[in-house]
C-alpha cells in the first residue's frame, strides 16, 4: 500500500483501486474478494467491472455500491445507487462528481478536501472540466500501449500532485510502463510507485 498525506493507496493489475482515510475504506472496481475489511463506498465505474459474488464481500449494512444504471441488479449492498448521467453526490461526507463517458463514468472523488481524479477512459482535452483543476491524486487508465501519449496529455492538463497508472489485465509490458514513465518524469508529473 502506498501512501499520500493520511490516506492509504492501494491498486492492482485489474483497474482496482483503494483508497483508505482511517477506517473509512472506499473501492474502485474490486476485482478480488481478498480484503478483509468492509468498505463504506464501492464505486463500479463500468457495467464490465460489476461482480455480485465479489462485490457481496465488501458489503456491510453501512456501505453504499455506486453502479451503472445499465446494470442488472440492485446490487448486493442494502443502499445502491444507479447513476446514468452525470451528478454530484454526497455519501458519507464524501463528494462526489460523477463524470459519463458514454460506456463508464469516470469520478473526482473529494476527502477531507483531498481530490482523486479515477478515469474510466483517456478523456480527449477539451472534455476536461474546470472541476478537475485540483486534482492532488490522478488514476488514469493505461489498458494499452498505444494510449501512452493520450495519458501523457492527459496527465499535463490535469498537473495532479501525483500520477498513478492504473493498468488493467496484464496486456502492458514492462517496457511500456518504463516508457509512460520516463515520459511522466521529463514533464515533471510526479508519480506514486
Amino acid at each position: 500500500m502506498k501512501k499520500y498525506k493520511d490516506f492509504e493507496l492501494d491498486y492492482g493489475e485489474n483497474g482496482d483501486i483503494s483508497i483508505v482515510d482511517g477506517d473509512f475504506r472506499v473501492e474502485i472496481n474490486p476485482q478480488s474478494n481478498e480484503k478483509d475489511d468492509k468498505a463504506r463506498i464501492v464505486i463500479i465505474t463500468e457495467e464490465k467491472y460489476y461482480n455480485e459474488d465479489i462485490l457481496e464481500t465488501y458489503c456491510s449494512e453501512q456501505t453504499c455500491l455506486i453502479i451503472p444504471e445499465s446494470v442488472d441488479s440492485s446490487g448486493p449492498c442494502e443502499d445502491t445507487e444507479k447513476i446514468s448521467e452525470e451528478a454530484i453526490l454526497d455519501v458519507f461526507g464524501v463528494k462526489l462528481h460523477v463524470i459519463n463517458q458514454g460506456e463508464g463514468f469516470s469520478y473526482l472523488i473529494n476527502m477531507r478536501g483531498i481530490e482523486f481524479f479515477v478515469a474510466s477512459r483517456v478523456i480527449e482535452m477539451r472534455d476536461i472540466s474546470k472541476d478537475l483543476e485540483s486534482v492532488n491524486i490522478a488514476f488514469l487508465p493505461f489498458k494499452d500501449s498505444d494510449e501512452i501519449s493520450n495519458i501523457i496529455k492527459m496527465a499535463v492538463t490535469l498537473k495532479p500532485d501525483y500520477f498513478i497508472p492504473n493498468i488493467y489485465g496484464d496486456d502492458i509490458e514492462e517496457t511500456d510502463l518504463r516508457a509512460l514513465t520516463s515520459e511522466l518524469d521529463q514533464r515533471n508529473i510526479p508519480q506514486i510507485k
